[in-house]
């Protein structure tokens, strides 16, 4: 049998597509919620207030 031929169901070879693959989803809170990187929608608090924690502000 070749793999990727399409022999007598096409739903079938349709469901073995990367597309209906099982992800794993992480969780927004609780546990294994935590994330390295940083999410990319909040701002940064310290940029806004940059002369009050010892940073020259450029004249």
């Amino acid at each position: 049998m070749k793999k990727g031929k399409i022999r007598d169901n096409a739903l079938k070879a349709q469901l073995r597509t990367p597309m209906f693959k099982m992800q794993q989803q992480t969780p927004k809170k609780g546990k294994g919620s935590y994330s390295r990187k940083g999410s990319s929608n909040k701002v940064c608090s310290h940029k806004g207030n940059m002369a009050g924690r010892g940073h020259r502000q450029a004249a």
